[in-house]
């Protein structure tokens, strides 16, 4: 079995996001947007690297303490195909999760490409929700998006 460590995303590691991201074909966030992301204070980004020290993934979002109760929502979240259907993926989420409960963070949010059976599959089987469909919210190609949540 191959170990990873996760750990939070520091300015450095911004080149091997969007390396991440570009293999996964997440939504194309640009360096300063990561810069900016990370200089909040309610950002979560984690990256995951294998034993050599190598990034095979990462989780991006935020906790949201002005909603009452505080929310959570997912940005980005990917492992690149090597690592893919290995656990990484549930790991990572696992880590966020974690992150939300001390600051009694009763749902966590995301939209996903309505096309993305994959991405959808993952969520249900992690006990996210179906709770709304975006029209056209995705661009490049203009797609909609399922919104779902998971219950904390």
């Amino acid at each position: 079995m191959v170990t990873i460590l996760i750990s939070p995303a520091r300015a450095d590691d911004v080149t091997d996001l969007i390396e991440i991201q570009t293999e996964c074909g997440l939504s194309q966030w640009t360096s300063d947007g990561y810069g900016s992301e990370m200089e909040r204070l309610d950002s979560v980004i984690l990256i995951a690297r294998d034993a050599h020290g190598q990034p095979i993934g990462f989780i991006a979002g935020r906790v949201i303490d002005q909603a009452h109760p505080p929310e959570a929502e997912i940005y980005n979240i990917g492992i690149i195909p090597l690592y893919q259907n290995r656990g990484f993926g549930t790991q990572l989420l696992s880590e966020f999760i974690e992150i939300c409960r001390p600051q009694d963070v009763t749902a966590i949010w995301l939209e996903v490409r309505a096309s993305n059976i994959n991405a959808i599959t993952f969520y249900r089987a992690r006990k996210f929700v179906g709770q709304d469909r975006r029209r056209s919210f995705y661009s490049n190609p203009t797609e909609d998006a399922e919104v779902m949540s998971l219950q904390l």
